[in-house]
């Protein structure tokens, strides 16, 4: 058997063919069947550049003046680069086609190394006719270019005398090396296909044909037999010439900061069979560090290398052709050597007691950038409780740390040359743990009635060696008062302090390892000094009067009225009045009145209790004498005489016993010694005035109420010293009361009959006793004008028949189902004026009279209904018997007059109406005085807010 005649011809035209296009024909393959046609390059390089290369069949061998039967342009698309080397570009031809510019890469069929890089036309499965139709007269040739001016890569020869091989149908797999089915006598027309391969070993570049081991047959019915003289004949054109000059490639020309050991890094040439590597100092290469040439790779490590150096190198390739020029030299410079170790600065090597937050400071070694501090509580530092590498400065701050811990510390630096030695190991210890918080003993929680000078306890600490002690007014101690740091025992005496003051206070343990927190703070309040004092009347005093009223001041006490008889509350309470030291009555009041004062001397006694009556502790109580003369006029009401009064009811019926005074009802305006009449004060209100020695006070709410009676002048001013009397009443909240709602004080009727409407409270009205639930009092009311009974009430009105004309006074009492009063009574009542006729067909009613009636209402103010018009006023009705001249005029309480309401001619036997406005006046007593014939009329009137 005769082998294939296969000629290579490698022709280097440029450097980037030399460097680049390395390449041979490694294998022809026609497929019929398919319709295809494979050309496989070996790529002796690691890159290849096929960009508008021509394959082409030609009819005789190159050189030979052939004809072209068919070429074939590579598409502008095949440039391939950083192929492993040995890799093989295989190209799909199909036919018919002019050019590849069709060709597809299906990276899908690209193997590992070495790579087989399958370029695929766009259009497979066209009927091959008139492809690269090589026959015995044939070659096949690769240009880099086109045929016409390119330049002859490589051939494939098939001469007239040469061998193929013919085999059978052949698939696109391109893996196997070797012919499948191998059947003789076949031609290379057939539809079984023929493989054209290299028929030796050959080494090109350095690799070797793996092809050699393909099993070939000889059609010697057409070619020769094998073994004849034309067997195996193998025309070769290759021209080996020495490797390109190299291309440097790593570390980057002129490039900075290189480690000191490196790696030097250049293109590969594909015809090198090795390498030759210069390092040197100097860029003449005068001082050779580095001079290598048995470097078969395309790197090469040098170091460990000078830091802060510029060093320069080139390389050389090599082959059996001989040694190619050295690379351009590059130049590059090693980084700067590490810093230093740093010197440490504080604290200090060995130091104790150091605060739990401390900085760490270290000097700045040449040329270092950055820095590397740990710490540890052990010296191998295997328990890091600071690592930070990345440090700029030469300070840093660290903690909080343990108390009573011993730390070791070290530091090195670091720039663009790497990091140089750690600094010696120092270390430091922290400070004793602070101790725990004391605790307080005495003063107790918000004690009180505490020494001005008293002695401050608390409880040891742990670890505690001193004590620290603030006293302050306040509990935020934003003024302290005492302050004393370093104190060696658990006590303090402190004072002289103010009396009745509250005072904070705390305290802190200390060691050298620092304060614990303050304790929990405590309040105590120092005794108060709690004082009474009788300022008016002075001692000794002669008062023309049954009572004396005595002004008083206290200090650090309250009086508390809503609390009389309840829980005790310090510093509050109310006092108690004694007269010769029988307790008279309790008061809440900077002015208290001594009452029922008999001639002769007494001694008053003030004396601040407890809201349950008890005496402070130590007592507080002051008194003073005085001398009652004895003409002194007195007035004293019944009931009366012990501290307060019970009264089941909202009523009052009181009797009014004056001494050396007498009750008149006198129009004269001027005072006389000795006579007039009094006023009735409800809780120092005005109530009403009164002429008689029974009066009566209604309404009373419940609770603690104070009813007061004091004598008068004619003119309604008060005597002087003031004679008075009263009494305290204790109403009940479940007290039964009633309230006349209609007619309403000073109302005008002019009915035949009026409706009385009443409020019962407490008190259920009802014509049966059976109605009325079991335990709750019940009944009816009767109504009474001027003390007539008029008529008896079960529901909360009633109509009652009209009296008049003139005043009269309306009464409504409680009384229970038998009409029995209640015990006490229960009443309320309102004067009234009835202008009604008292015979039918308009003729005049009796015969009128000189009268001036009181003026509704009386009193009047801005809050009684007194306004008319955006005016306060109040309404004074007369009447005159005859026509004739009359004059209404208003006087004050010092004979002025203030107003004239009218002065002229008036008819007489009828009703006249005059309005009092009171505006621009001051408040108090007024007089309004009718004036008829020679005869006057005077009403007294009280303007109050």
């Amino acid at each position: 058997m005769k082998p294939i005649a296969l000629m290579i011809a490698f022709i280097a035209c440029s450097a980037r063919a030399q460097n680049e296009n390395s390449v041979v024909i490694n294998e022809f393959v026609v497929n019929p069947a398919a319709g295809k046609e494979y050309v496989e390059l070996l790529v002796v390089g690691n890159a290849v550049d096929l960009r508008g290369w021509t394959l082409s069949d030609v009819g005789t061998r190159a050189g030979s003046g052939g004809s072209s039967e068919g070429d074939y342009t590579l598409p502008n698309r095949l440039y391939l680069s950083s192929l492993p080397r040995g890799s093989y570009v295989v190209i799909e031809l199909t036919t018919p086609a002019s050019n590849l510019s069709s060709l597809v890469e299906d990276t899908s069929l690209v193997d590992s190394t070495p790579r087989r890089i399958i370029i695929k036309s766009s259009t497979p499965g066209v009927a091959r006719s008139g492809a690269l139709d090589i026959s015995t007269s044939e070659n096949l040739q690769l240009y880099a270019g086109a045929r016409s001016n390119g330049m002859l890569i490589d051939q494939i020869l098939c001469g007239s005398n040469s061998s193929y091989i013919v085999g059978a149908t052949w698939g696109d797999d391109l893996a196997s090396t070797t012919s499948d089915n191998i059947n003789s006598g076949n031609n290379l027309g057939s539809n079984s296909g023929a493989r054209f391969v290299p028929s030796d070993q050959r080494t090109y570049a350095g690799f070797s044909n793996n092809d050699s081991g393909a099993s070939f047959v000889v059609d010697t019915a057409s070619y020769g037999s094998p073994g004849s003289a034309n067997a195996g004949v193998r025309d070769s054109i290759l021209a080996l010439v020495p490797p390109p000059t190299p291309v440097a490639a790593w570390p980057a020309n002129r490039s900075i900061d290189q480690p000191t050991h490196s790696i030097l890094t250049w293109h590969g040439v594909a015809t090198a069979g090795s390498y030759r590597v210069q390092l040197a100092a100097d860029s003449l290469f005068g001082s050779v560090i580095e001079d290598d040439s048995t470097i078969t790779d395309t790197t090469r490590s040098v170091g460990p290398l000078a830091n802060s150096t510029t060093y320069y190198w080139r390389v050389q390739g090599t082959n059996v052709a001989g040694t190619g020029g050295f690379s351009v030299p590059w130049n590059f410079t090693t980084v700067v050597a590490p810093p230093p170790a740093p010197v440490l600065l504080e604290p200090l090597d060995g130091s104790m007691n150091q605060p739990l937050r401390l900085i760490l400071r270290w000097n700045k070694p040449s040329s270092a950038d950055t820095y590397w501090l740990q710490m540890s509580p052990d010296t191998s530092f295997r328990i890091l409780v600071f690592n930070d590498s990345t440090l700029t400065d030469t300070v840093r701050q660290v903690g909080p740390l343990s108390n009573d811990t011993r730390y070791y510390w070290r530091v090195s630096a670091k720039n663009r040359g790497g990091r140089g030695f750690a600094s010696p190991t120092w270390n430091f210890k922290t400070i004793l743990a602070a101790p725990a918080v004391p605790e307080l003993v005495s003063p107790a929680p918000g004690a009180t009635d505490q020494p001005t000078t008293l002695v401050l306890k608390w409880s040891p600490s742990s670890g505690a060696e001193t004590y620290r002690l603030q006293l302050a007014r306040d509990s935020l101690f934003s003024s302290i008062l005492i302050d004393a740091p370093f104190m060696p025992d658990t006590s303090r005496q402190i004072g002289p302090l103010l009396p009745g003051t509250g005072y904070y206070w705390r305290v802190s343990a200390q060691n050298v390892g620092g304060s614990s927190a303050y304790s929990s703070t405590r309040h105590f309040m120092t005794l108060v000094f709690r004082s009474v004092r009788i300022t008016s009347p002075v001692a000794n005093q002669i008062v023309n009067s049954s009572a004396v009223m005595l002004s008083l001041t206290k200090s650090n006490f309250v009086f508390d009225s809503s609390a009389i008889g309840e829980t005790n509350e310090k510093g509050k309470g109310h006092l108690v009045l004694s007269v010769d030291g029988i307790p008279q009555r309790f008061d809440f009041r900077d002015q208290v009145a001594a009452t029922r004062l008999t001639s002769g001397p007494h001694s008053l006694r003030i004396e601040l209790v407890n809201n349950d009556h008890s005496p402070l502790s130590p007592p507080v109580i002051d008194s003073v004498s005085v001398t009652i003369s004895d003409q002194a006029p007195r007035v004293e009401l019944t009931p009366g005489g012990s501290m307060y009064l019970e009264n089941f009811s909202s009523s009052l019926m009181m009797g009014v016993k004056p001494t050396h005074f007498r009750l008149v009802r006198n129009s004269n305006r001027n005072p006389v010694p000795g006579e007039g009449h009094y006023g009735v004060f409800l809780d120092d209100a005005f109530h009403h005035a009164a002429y008689d020695t029974m009066t009566t006070v209604t309404r009373l709410d419940s609770g603690l109420r104070r009813v007061r009676a004091e004598l008068v002048s004619n003119d309604g001013s008060s005597l002087s010293p003031r004679v008075f009397d009263e009494i305290w009443l204790r109403v009940p909240a479940n007290a039964p009361s009633v309230m006349l709602e209609r007619p309403s004080g000073n109302d005008t009727i002019r009915a035949a009959s009026f409706v009385v409407k009443v409020k019962a409270t407490n008190f259920m009205l009802s014509p049966d006793s059976t109605v009325a639930p079991p335990g709750t009092k019940g009944g009816h009311y009767r109504v009474t004008l001027n003390g007539l009974l008029r008529g008896i009430g079960v529901s909360d009105t009633v109509s009652i028949r009209s009296v008049g004309p003139g005043p009269a006074n309306v009464r409504v009492e409680l009384v229970s189902y038998d009409h029995a009063p209640l015990s006490p009574a229960v009443f309320d009542e309102v004067d009234v004026w009835f202008d009604t006729p008292t015979s039918i067909g308009g003729a005049r009613a009796e015969a009128a009279t000189f009268q001036l009636a009181q003026n509704f209402p009386n009193p009047f103010s801005a809050g009684a209904g007194s306004v008319n018009n955006g005016k306060i006023s109040t309404t004074i009705e007369f009447t005159v018997p005859d026509p004739g001249h009359v004059a209404l005029k208003i006087y004050n309480l010092i004979g002025q007059q203030v107003a004239v309401l009218f002065d002229g001619f008036i008819e007489g036997g009828k009703r006249h109406r005059v309005l009092f406005e009171a505006d621009g006046l001051p408040t108090g007593v007024y007089f309004a005085r009718l004036s008829y014939g020679g005869k006057e009329a005077t009403r007294k009137m009280l303007y109050v807010r």
